[in-house]
């Protein structure tokens, strides 16, 4: 960035630099906040999770079936109400970045690419 007498760099700069402050503070904390990250490996088995693939199941629904959103709700919401529910846990997603499909390689071999 210039420092001289250009007046949109004048402008410019102190914001440029108050923005670039920011993103330092941003970074300091995210990295000391990362290291204390624990992966639960056994979080979905907890009662408070049991619901947590309704919404899945739900497009499943649609999908699979030809369900209109509102019959595929509540089918999934009477079983929920009758303590019938059992979600399909392995649900077939396309999504990118949805649960079944990370892009983990993606995503690594991009960091690798620009870092």
């Amino acid at each position: 960035m210039t420092s001289g007498y250009h007046r949109d760099m004048q402008l410019y700069k102190s914001k440029i630099i108050d923005a670039i402050e920011t993103i330092k503070n941003c970074l300091e904390i995210f990295s000391s906040s990362i290291k204390k990250i624990e992966i639960k490996n056994d979080i979905l088995t907890k009662n408070n999770y049991k619901y947590i693939f309704s919404v899945d199941n739900l497009n499943s629904l649609m999908i699979d079936k030809g369900l209109s959103f509102r019959d595929a709700y509540n089918e999934i919401s009477k079983s929920i109400k009758k303590k019938s529910y059992k979600p399909k846990k392995r649900v077939k997603q396309t999504l990118v970045g949805g649960i079944d499909n990370l892009c983990l390689e993606q995503i690594k071999r991009k960091m690798n690419q620009n870092f």
